[in-house]
């Protein structure tokens, strides 16, 4: 299919961050979009921190088709919506922004869908429920992650940060919003006490930034602890497409994925929700996987 001309009429979606060169997005979304034949396109605008309180303003003055939000902006916008969904109030982060029929500004959140929809492709619908699932990190990611777990039934739920403070915060918000599921605390540091939060596991996910790239080598694990075998180990870094921590899951036998699918799904879902109509991106999933992990190898 021949690339559509940008006209006049083109309209225009994108992703803000800073740093943004990194960002995979507007290669996933301009091969969908031109897939479906589409007079869109998808750009990257590196927002530095300065400006980030005047997303919304920009959004409107440029009359903007939509926008993803990616770090550090997804918290920051928050207050800068009209509306937010049930999804983004929860999570208290909008990662999709786009207009209403009224014209009001909505804030929305994908990723609790995206890691969902990686969730039920690698482990299966239903197989987390009531099955135990350790989070590591206490971040921003964080929230988003076990929200997820909480809708997805499993419990019970242990988050290991090495922050106290903040992992006491983050489940505090957690009990307040599933009180029905059960959140345990484990330090870090605390070897014996993490490795028997594994042991009662179905599922690790890492929502630190550790092992991303450019700093590879390092990982969440601390020295002494190991997933037990058989569980699912899943990274939400997507660059690179295995992380040290993956490596080390895969050597303890543990089932072992990136964040990937994760990212994919979670713009398909954006692109439908700009679009008020079904995209059918299960069945280009593996077209643009091969598409972004070529990518990725480029370095």
């Amino acid at each position: 299919m021949s690339k559509q001309a940008i006209t006049s009429r083109t309209r225009v979606l994108g992703v803000i961050g800073d740093p943004i060169e990194h960002s995979l997005s507007p290669l996933m979304h301009n091969c969908v979009l031109e897939r479906l034949g589409l007079d869109y396109r998808y750009v990257a605008f590196h927002v530095q921190k300065d400006y980030g309180l005047h997303v919304g303003l920009a959004f409107r003055t440029l009359g903007l088709a939509g926008l993803n939000v990616t770090i550090p902006y997804k918290e920051t916008v928050v207050g800068q919506m009209d509306v937010l969904t049930e999804e983004a109030r929860v999570v208290g982060a909008v990662n999709t922004i786009g207009l209403n029929a009224k014209g009001e500004l909505v804030g929305h959140n994908t990723d609790v869908a995206g890691f969902l929809g990686a969730l039920e492709i690698h482990v299966g619908e239903g197989e987390p429920a009531g099955r135990g699932a350790v989070v590591l990190g206490a971040g921003g990611a964080a929230r988003a992650v076990l929200y997820a777990l909480g809708l997805s039934g499993a419990r019970p739920i242990y988050l290991a940060n090495r922050t106290q403070s903040r992992a006491e915060a983050l489940a505090g918000w957690f009990s307040y919003i599933l009180p029905d599921t059960p959140v345990e605390l484990v330090p870090l540091t605390d070897i014996e006490a993490l490795n028997k939060a594994f042991d009662n596991a179905l599922i690790t996910v890492n929502v630190t930034p550790l092992g991303m790239a450019p700093k590879v080598d390092a990982s969440p694990l601390p020295e002494g602890a190991q997933p037990k075998p058989g569980s699912l180990v899943f990274d939400t870094i997507y660059n690179p497409e295995r992380t040290l921590l993956l490596t080390q899951a895969q050597e303890a036998g543990c089932r072992a994925i990136g964040g990937l699918d994760m990212l994919i799904i979670q713009g398909m879902v954006s692109l439908a929700w700009w679009l008020k109509k079904p995209i059918p991106w299960k069945e280009m999933m593996d077209g643009i996987r091969k598409l972004l992990l070529a990518e990725l190898k480029k370095g």
